[in-house]
């Protein structure tokens, strides 16, 4: 969801972190999936790098909704590759 909040993103966060932790969630690929939740957690929750998400989505987006690139390949296409630091 495009417009949800950094409270809805926190929120949803946790909730998946409590049903896929490992210690808790027995099923299988459960520590994969929970480590793609805390990285994507991590990108959506830096307001700099939601921005560089939010926009890879309008420039990549097909007719189907879809990102016509991975954002790997959208970002080395830019002119940078690492975000400056936030002083």
């Amino acid at each position: 969801q495009n417009n949800a909040s950094l409270k809805d993103i926190k929120l949803k966060y946790y909730s998946l972190a409590r049903d896929l932790h490992p210690d808790k969630c027995r099923m299988e690929g459960a520590e994969s999936a929970m480590q793609s939740v805390t990285a994507a957690y991590s990108s959506l929750s830096n307001p700099v790098k939601k921005g560089l998400y939010d926009r890879y989505i309008a420039e990549s987006a097909t007719v189907d909704g879809e990102p016509a690139i991975s954002y790997s390949e959208w970002e080395a296409r830019q002119s940078f590759t690492m975000l400056p630091p936030i002083l």
